[in-house]
């Protein structure tokens, strides 16, 4: 597979912190900007503010 750096912003959900942790890991590590939030009033208020 080709290692390749990407670029963009990620928004994570989950409600689970040690899987917010290690995605965010994972795609930082590739390139990506990485935002992450808990619950769907957090991923309206995120979508509202960008």
């Amino acid at each position: 597979m080709k290692n390749s750096m990407h670029t963009g912003t990620v928004l994570l959900v989950d409600d689970k912190s040690e899987h917010i942790h290690l995605l965010s890991e994972i795609l930082s590590q590739h390139g990506y900007t990485v935002a992450a939030v808990k619950t769907g009033n957090e991923v309206l208020a995120s979508i509202k503010s960008a």
